[in-house]
């Protein structure tokens, strides 16, 4: 961008045509920075977690200090308010678990000088200064507001059973030409679709899975991906990420962090019993 004088965000919808994928973004003024939001970077709190685990149980080695310095690159160039509110507490609840071991007060220290450096970059704080833009904020809460008043009003017909997985919100027509059932508050469409009772069951089936992945896992891991996966389902209060393939991933990668932790249990056990 800088070289050829080209907008950034100009680059980033070329590399999203080449990879046949969405990624929302925009041009941050007076920067060549611009937003890098994949749809899959939601995910990006669990890698936060677990990197952080990683730096803390294991020191601060080169391989994972670079995962996590491009971990944090992403969070920044996202631009979401979710996304930075949701990474930030997945630091803070790697750093509780482990809240017993002396290098998590490093961690902090370290995350608060590395904080504290990167604040006073200027492209950094154009960021974040365009994203808490009153502008910005309009435009991206009034689309919400126009689907929220629609969604309810027809939730309001059958707030039991639902209008059917084939109903869509008559007013948004206007606002969305060919695209009925795409939805910036995806889980308010889908209670309008199901109703109470099918949200109850859909929420009922996300759970089973949670207690099949987690069966063996540590308790303290066990709640750590009980948080995530609300912050799954409440980010779909906000934005597209339950049902897609990418919400499918993130809640994969989610309940395989249970996974993870069981296994660590077992090689525990088994080191202790030789």
């Amino acid at each position: 961008s800088y070289l050829r004088g080209i907008p950034p965000s100009a680059i980033v919808q070329a590399i999203a045509e080449f990879f046949n994928t969405n990624i929302m973004t925009f041009d941050v003024e007076g920067t060549y920075a611009a937003r890098i939001n994949f749809p899959t970077d939601l995910l990006l709190f669990v890698s936060t977690f677990y990197l952080v685990d990683i730096l803390i149980k294991q020191g601060f080695n080169k391989k994972p200090s670079f995962q996590f310095c491009l971990i944090l690159l992403s969070v920044v160039l996202s631009i979401s308010r979710f996304i930075w509110a949701v990474n930030l507490v997945a630091l803070i609840l790697a750093i509780m678990v482990n809240v017993k071991s002396k290098k998590s007060i490093f961690v902090i220290v370290s995350f608060l000088f590395l904080s504290t450096i990167i604040v006073q970059i200027d492209s950094v704080q154009d960021i974040f200064m365009s994203r808490y833009s009153s502008s910005a904020n309009d435009y991206s809460d009034s689309k919400r507001e126009i689907q929220q008043k629609s969604i309810f009003r027809e939730f309001d017909k059958a707030e039991l059973l639902g209008n059917g997985l084939g109903s869509h919100a008559q007013l948004l027509r206007s606002f969305t030409p060919g695209k009925l059932y795409i939805y910036e508050l995806q889980f308010q469409a889908f209670l309008m679709q199901v109703g109470m009772i099918g949200m109850f069951l859909f929420l009922m089936y996300v759970y089973f899975l949670f207690l099949i992945f987690s069966k063996k896992a540590i308790i303290k891991f066990r709640v750590i991906a009980l948080i995530f996966l609300i912050f799954w389902i409440v980010s779909s209060f906000y934005n597209p990420s339950l049902f897609t393939s990418s919400g499918g991933a993130i809640l994969l990668y989610i309940l395989s962090l249970s996974c993870i932790s069981s296994y660590r249990k077992v090689a525990f056990n088994y080191a202790e019993n030789q």
